[in-house]
């Protein structure tokens, strides 16, 4: 089991992953992956993330996809892609386990708790890859809402009367294009943190 320890400096050090000093009194980081594994001392702008926390290999990429995923937030068609690439490296490691599965039945007919356990993992990659597949639909969806053209036409049609009498003019036409994409994009930021929330493992 990975060990994460914050430490203040009793002498200098050098961060493991970028090389730079640790000084004497400095906050810096103890990390190790499992109990048998070597101490890597880190700086604080190197804490591990989830995909680094754990010794299983399976967990390690289905956290990583999190991560890219997470990493990715902002333009939806940035958002999109990273979905796409999360859903088939969900597949790949899905697949994985179950060559690994077919593997063990070789041997032990009735299975083992390995066996079991990657069953397990099994049914949440797929669960989650389905989670992601629902939220690019949406995001999908929320990009072809976010086209200029058309939200400037919904608002003009809208806001008829309000333009007509000139209570809206040019400018507070763009203030509102521009208010509706926020919105729009706050929406579809909301929903890939959503599916991210429901990881089970």
């Amino acid at each position: 089991m990975a060990t994460l320890k914050q430490q203040k400096s009793r002498k200098e050090y050098v961060c493991s992953r970028y090389h730079i000093s640790i000084e004497k009194g400095i906050q810096y980081l103890r990390f190790n992956l499992t109990r048998f594994s070597s101490v890597s001392i880190l700086c604080m702008a190197c804490r591990p993330r989830p995909s680094q926390m754990t010794s299983s290999e399976t967990l390690s990429q289905v956290y990583g996809v999190v991560e890219s995923i997470e990493d990715s937030i902002g333009p939806v068609e940035d958002m999109i892609e990273a979905l796409q690439r999360g859903i088939d490296e969900l597949e790949n490691t899905s697949d994985e386990c179950q060559e690994k599965i077919d593997s063990i039945m070789e041997h032990f007919s009735s299975g083992n708790p390995a066996s079991e356990i990657l069953e397990e993992y099994i049914n949440e990659i797929d669960s989650f890859k389905d989670e992601l597949e629902y939220c690019k639909d949406e995001l999908e969806e929320k990009q072809f809402e976010m086209d200029e053209g058309k939200i400037e036409k919904e608002i003009r049609e809208d806001n008829e009367d309000d333009i007509k009498q000139g209570e809206i003019d040019d400018d507070m036409i763009k203030e509102l294009i521009e208010e509706k994409k926020e919105s729009i994009l706050g929406e579809t930021e909301e929903c890939v943190s959503n599916a991210l929330e429901n990881l089970g493992i």
